[in-house]
């Protein structure tokens, strides 16, 4: 059970270069080029529908004459609204497998984790107080090992 004072905060923002950390490494994630060339390919099937739904919309909200004219193009945006969020997070995805990374900083008292795009992710404060046995783990390129896939990272037990 962690204390409600050393519980971890998380926070989700821009990484900023900060001197009050003397250490830091940055750990580049492990790319799975079959996984990502499969999420390129849905990502590029999800935005063609998008792209020609876009020019519709652009079209219909050029030139609309009646009240049906306005309905359609405005269910047309919503609907191209709603389809947009599938294509947001699969490009998302993309982008962190291919330029994502793993940052870890630390100073008396305090270690500091990142997750994410270069300059944007999810970050998580540690109270150095109730971590042990913190260590650096290099990549294994044992298939057995439970950390194969992930590369060099960083590890610790509460």
């Amino acid at each position: 059970m962690i204390r409600k004072g050393l519980r971890p905060r998380f926070r989700i923002g821009l990484e900023w270069p900060d001197d009050r950390y003397p250490f830091r490494q940055v750990l580049p994630f492990r790319r799975s080029w079959i996984a990502i060339g499969v999420l390129l390919v849905v990502d590029l099937v999800f935005l063609f529908p998008a792209v020609t739904t876009l020019r519709q919309a652009a079209q219909e909200w050029s030139s609309f004459e009646d009240l049906f004219d306005l309905v359609s193009a405005l269910f047309m945006s919503a609907w191209l609204f709603g389809w947009m969020i599938g294509p947001l997070i699969l490009t998302l995805v993309l982008a962190l497998l291919l330029f994502g990374r793993e940052v870890i900083r630390a100073r008396p008292g305090e270690v500091e984790l990142f997750l994410g795009l270069p300059g944007f992710g999810l970050t998580a404060r540690y109270p150095s107080a109730n971590i042990r046995n913190l260590r650096h783990v290099p990549a294994t390129m044992d298939k057995k090992s439970g950390h194969s896939w992930r590369g060099a990272h960083v590890a610790w037990w509460w």
